[in-house]
């Protein structure tokens, strides 16, 4: 009978007196220098010989090759090429500080590539990342193709190019079935439809398509679905059950090594306890998940749910992380520039364009029911700063209470 022990060295296989090493499928990709993905696939698909799958996990002989694939007859080809993954950086496994080192590491050209345009847009150079996605949005290959288009959108929005966003999704949402041959493929489609409408506060009408279509695409997109779910729970005032999916899918992709997942995740969090007023919580989760993006620079999460964090950034970093904290309210007033022109192009522009970041905090928490005293203890300032920045906000707006407040801010 044969048996697998684990030890401090990794798993070991015990077959009459003849013992094997496993390893893990990372060490197995460091070693034979392809992706983690690779490895899986390669698993999957026979070509490493001694392979075992424990659970939702696969285990290498520690001395595996990748094998040569024979067709009938005997004839030997090359193993075939691995379908790309989409959206690579999000769906890649990496430690804190260490995404450039991952992105070095993926064997595909294009996907590569792809990785590069996430990692630009994650760090708020929108125009950089707009300038290398563009490069995929004619990709033959439609996963890349259609990552590429996802990445354009959101970085036109970034540099308030609402035309190319426009454009963009509509593309990514009229791609012919005739284009989109696998299974996987059509997942992706249904899972960038979903990522622009949620992120953009739009109506969605297609989320049970995703959730059909969810395990068809890599675990890391899994995780950032999970994050879509918990927003649209937290657009509908949810909130508990909000936490709940996104708390879940956090401690996951902590786990695993998704980094990107966990700080929308746990950004996704600290909105849903500030909407529930325990800041305490929310700040251990907001630092919780700064301590990952600052490794890599990661900023641009940060300015997408800046006024949804209520105050959070400004409590958690302007003191103690001002060059950082300056960057993010750049980033903040230009996502949010295109993020109203594209969501409601009739709006006006008092609320971003003539807001402080800290007033439109303020303003955050007074519109969702904040007490003076509350915003002052939360936001550390005084009291009596916190009425002189609602009388600003009041005259900026031109309303005359919290009622007519909460009209202008994000829901």
């Amino acid at each position: 009978m044969t048996k697998y022990n684990i030890s401090g060295d990794g798993w070991c296989k015990d077959n009459g007196g003849t013992a094997m090493d496993y390893i893990s499928t990372r060490e197995a990709a460091k070693k034979l220098g392809v992706t983690v993905r690779r490895v899986q696939q390669c698993c999957s698909g026979g070509l490493i010989e001694g392979a075992v799958r424990f659970g939702d996990r696969w285990m290498v002989p520690a001395d595996a090759v990748i094998a040569e694939k024979r067709q009938a007859g005997g004839h030997v080809t090359a193993p075939e090429k691995p379908a790309r993954i989409p959206m690579p950086l999000i769906s890649g496994i990496f430690e804190p500080g260490h995404a450039l080192e991952y992105i070095a590491s993926l064997d595909d050209d294009e996907m590569k590539l792809t990785a590069q345009a996430e990692y630009e847009y994650f760090r708020g150079n929108a125009a950089e990342s707009l300038r290398i996605s563009a490069q995929l949005t004619e990709s033959s290959d439609m996963t890349v193709r259609m990552s590429g288009l996802l990445l354009h959108a959101f970085s036109a929005i970034a540099v308030r190019e609402i035309r190319t966003a426009r454009r963009d999704f509509y593309l990514c949402g009229e791609l012919p079935e005739t284009l989109l041959q696998t299974s996987a493929e059509r997942a992706m489609r249904t899972f960038i439809i979903a990522v622009g409408k949620v992120l953009l506060h739009m109506p969605i009408d297609d989320i049970d398509s995703l959730r059909e279509t969810i395990n068809e695409l890599p675990q890391g997109m899994v995780l950032f679905c999970c994050y879509l779910q918990a927003h649209i729970y937290y657009l509908q005032e949810e909130y508990e059950l909000s936490m709940g999916v996104a708390g879940t899918a956090f401690h996951m992709a902590c786990a695993r090594g998704y980094q990107v997942d966990a700080i929308y995740l746990g950004l996704m969090i600290a909105m849903d306890t500030m909407r529930l007023k325990r800041p305490a919580r929310g700040e251990y989760y907001f630092r919780k998940v700064w301590g990952k993006a600052k490794a890599d620079g990661f900023l641009q999460p940060f300015a997408e749910h800046h006024g949804l964090l209520q105050g959070l950034v400004e409590s958690c970093l302007k003191k103690e992380e001002p060059e950082e904290y300056q960057r993010i309210v750049e980033i903040v007033y230009r996502f949010s520039d295109g993020w109203r022109s594209i969501h409601n192009p009739n709006a006006g522009d008092s609320v971003t364009s003539d807001l402080t970041a800290m007033e439109f905090s303020v303003a955050m928490l007074a519109a969702k029911g904040w007490k003076n005293k509350e915003i002052a203890e939360r936001m550390h300032l005084s009291v009596n700063t916190v009425k002189e920045i609602m009388k600003l906000i009041y005259q900026k707006l031109d309303v005359s209470n919290r009622k007519e407040l909460d009209r202008f801010m994000l829901k």
